[in-house]
């Protein structure tokens, strides 16, 4: 059986995708000084929920996901990060992007918070497929918050 060693960065994302670019940065040198192999980000790393998000959402491969991805590829690592991709009909997808050695994927939210007074299908258009990755031989399935209360995703999964 293979050990992967995965760092949590718990951030606080604000309003301006290029500064929380720059704490990925930085929480992902630290992963990489402690030998992680992977480093997993909150949802909204890009920006914060409570924002307009369809002004920022762009492409899986757009320019904040290639900063990703030199961020990632500048310490050998895996690095999940969530961001907002456009989903053609003016509402945006809740993406997590995993970018890294052998990793180019990203998974779009299935369950959206509809629940409890919020209705998060408002604004954001959910996924439809699971995605599991393989780093450093250890599948690892991805899902963003509310999918949690989900448990046929992780039987999938």
């Amino acid at each position: 059986m293979s050990t992967l060693r995965v760092a949590l960065a718990q951030i606080l994302s604000g309003e301006d995708p290029q500064k929380n670019l720059e704490l990925v940065a930085s929480q992902t040198a630290e992963a990489a000084a402690h030998n992680a192999q992977l480093v997993i980000f909150p949802e909204a790393t890009m920006r914060r929920f409570g924002l307009p998000l369809a002004e920022i959402a762009e492409p899986v491969d757009g320019p904040w996901a290639q900063q990703l991805r030199k961020i990632a590829d500048n310490h050998q690592l895996v690095v999940a990060a969530g961001m907002f991709t456009p989903s053609g009909d003016g509402r945006v997808r809740n993406t997590l992007r995993c970018v890294g050695p052998g990793v180019d994927a990203h998974y779009d939210k299935i369950y959206l918070y509809d629940a409890f007074g919020f209705t998060e299908s408002r604004t954001v258009a959910p996924g439809h497929e699971p995605v599991v990755i393989s780093v450093d031989g250890v599948g690892v399935g991805l899902s963003l918050c509310y999918d949690i209360r989900f448990p046929e995703l992780y039987v999938e999964l």
